[in-house]
């Protein structure tokens, strides 16, 4: 899934979010980026993410999380990319069950397979996306787009 909010995703994220499909036992992946801004950190229109030492998701939160990141030395913030994709059972999985507490309170999908037992893979993607979630965040994905050389190949 590629979420339409991020009209800047490349090719090369989407290949990156597929390699961990060569082990059998993963059935989603997000890709991830660190955050470097104390203005993503707080906006709530960024997903973040708290990981485990295996690189996999422990929690997602529209707050800013982990406490400290960007201030406590060694503390590094997470953010969603929203390129995610499953395994087609595992879609059919999650589309069967019901929305979690989590994941209504929050309003991030991803927390249903975690409340659920899914784990979710992440991979740290060096590419970042701009997303449209507000009328404010027009203006500057326009610019990028008018500059990013994808557009120029399909706007023929």
């Amino acid at each position: 899934m590629i979420q339409g909010d991020e009209p800047l995703v490349t090719p090369d994220m989407v290949s990156l979010s597929l390699t961990p499909f060569s082990d059998a036992q993963v059935q989603c992946v997000n890709l991830t980026r660190e955050i470097t801004t104390q203005e993503e950190l707080l906006n709530p229109n960024v997903i973040k993410i708290v990981r485990d030492a295996e690189g996999k998701a422990l929690f997602f939160s529209r707050q800013p999380i982990p406490t400290g990141a960007l201030v406590a030395p060694g503390v590094r913030a997470w953010k969603q990319v929203c390129i995610i994709p499953f395994r087609r059972e595992s879609v059919l999985r999650f589309a069967s069950l019901e929305p979690t507490y989590g994941e209504i309170a929050e309003s991030v999908d991803m927390l249903r397979f975690l409340e659920h037992g899914t784990p979710v893979h992440l991979v740290e993607c060096q590419e970042d996306s701009l997303a449209v979630d507000v009328q404010e965040d027009i203006a500057p994905v326009e610019s990028a787009l008018k500059s990013d050389p994808l557009v120029s190949r399909y706007d023929n």
